[in-house]
């Protein structure tokens, strides 16, 4: 009985030790609100065009509408999912393998206070990697954060994807994840570090198809706090085969099937070309960089801004190959810059202001207030207004509208004519519009877990 009670005694040490050295962490976000939108687009499902800029020519949704159907402008009162953090759900963990060295794992998908969607691009579609941790830094595989994307919120001082990502998919500058990434960051030394990343293709006999480069370099000092980021992302060129030239066409891959889902007619003989899904990008070349400065005033006063600039060539295969024809080449320039201010003014509340304009001659502006109610808590209210100019591309395919609040709930893009690009920024079924001035005010909460 005695060394009954040793051996377990023994057992339990060891397991207590064992879990000492391994930890894993369920956290998440949910943000939740309440809006109202003036002047947002909208689908006019009678096929009546209004409000539209003459170069915008027949235009086609780039979703299941039977019908042909124009844009119009529309007021909207509803709730609102991540319109200033994203709303996520995830777990993370390390194993200690001694000598400073530790295994790491993360696995991040979305969640949705609205309708509680499952994105259709995966469960973890924010992130799914493994790697390793040491005084060398951290090295990754897998799915991960795009870092130009990650640089680009830091642009704001007070946190806000109603700026961020709206700005973002006006720019047209990139997906918020790299597939197939290879990610390293640095050590912190003397208050910089530098992280660079890599999506492979996965492409047979191809490696620059489809494969991205991103990275960041960060430094604080002082007062002063500085970032630089930059991609160069390569479309997919597809691969062609013998298949029947539909959109619903089938890949015999290893025993099992894929949809090709952006598959474009080709000859009579039914060649189709057929985008691998797996690679990194789709979306076109880009280049893009970016780099911002932030300097702490005052112990309650933060200024910021930054600039971005994204040069795109290049379609790739968009929505129109859906339809069986393929998209026109779009080569452009858009640059934006963001001026941003921040106020402490007392322990619970944080004030922001964001200012973003570019060359798309289209403007927001962003006033909100947060307040804390506890360390996992927080309520705010926010008002933007956009002034959406009249930009287009050279194809005549609207860049630059942006929108006034941000909600992942539903994504509806608009593609033109040759379906190369959607107009603006699209969420729950409204989207930015030229020639538009939005007013959007919204009032939530944070919690996170």
């Amino acid at each position: 009985m005695k060394k009954s009670l040793l051996a377990l005694a023994a057992l339990s040490t060891i397991a207590g030790v064992a879990q000492a050295q391994s930890s894993v962490t369920l956290y998440g976000t949910i943000d939740a609100s309440v809006g109202y939108v003036q002047n947002g687009g909208t689908l006019n499902s009678t096929g009546t065009t209004l409000n539209q800029p003459a170069a915008l020519t027949s235009p086609q949704p780039a979703i299941s509408v039977t019908t042909a159907a124009g844009y119009q402008t529309a007021n909207a009162v509803g709730t609102f999912d991540s319109a200033v953090q994203s709303s996520v759900w995830g777990m993370k963990g390390s194993e200690d393998l001694g000598g400073g060295m530790k295994a790491i794992f993360q696995v991040e998908g979305d969640l949705n206070s609205v309708n509680a969607f499952n994105n259709a691009s995966g469960v973890f579609r924010r992130g799914e990697f493994a790697g390793l941790q040491g005084g060398f830094g951290e090295i990754t595989l897998g799915l991960r954060g795009n870092q130009l994307v990650a640089a680009s919120a830091e642009a704001i001082v007070v946190a806000n994807n109603s700026v961020m990502l709206t700005t973002k998919a006006a720019m047209n500058y990139g997906d918020d994840y790299t597939k197939n990434a290879i990610t390293y960051i640095s050590p912190v030394i003397a208050g910089s570090t530098a992280i660079l990343q890599y999506g492979a293709s996965n492409t047979v006999n191809d490696v620059s198809s489809g494969s991205t480069l991103n990275g960041a370099f960060r430094t604080t000092q002082g007062a002063f706090s500085a970032l630089a980021a930059f991609q160069l992302r390569n479309s997919v060129s597809g691969s062609t085969s013998n298949l029947p030239a539909t959109a619903d066409a089938a890949v015999s891959l290893g025993g099992g099937s894929l949809k090709a889902n952006n598959a474009v007619a080709g000859a009579a003989s039914g060649v189709a070309t057929v985008v691998n899904p797996t690679a990194a990008n789709t979306a076109g070349n880009k280049t893009t960089y970016l780099a911002g400065l932030k300097y702490q005033v005052t112990p309650a006063v933060k200024v910021g801004y930054t600039y971005v600039n994204n040069y795109v060539e290049g379609a790739g295969v968009g929505a129109a190959s859906l339809a069986g024809t393929a998209t026109a080449t779009q080569k452009y320039t858009i640059a934006e810059s963001i001026f941003s201010l921040g106020y402490q003014a007392s322990p619970n509340l944080l004030v922001g202001l964001a200012y973003v304009v570019n060359t798309a001659d289209s403007n927001m502006t962003n006033l909100i207030a947060k307040y804390s109610l506890s360390k996992r808590t927080t309520t705010y209210a926010q008002v933007g207004y956009v002034r959406n100019g009249n930009g287009y591309d050279n194809n005549g395919n609207s860049v630059g509208a942006m929108l006034p609040i941000f909600d992942q709930t539903s994504s509806t893009p608009i593609a033109t004519s040759n379906g190369a690009q959607q107009v603006g920024a699209a969420a729950s079924g409204y989207f930015a519009m030229p020639n538009t001035n939005v007013l959007g005010v919204n009032v939530g909460m944070v919690h996170t877990f």
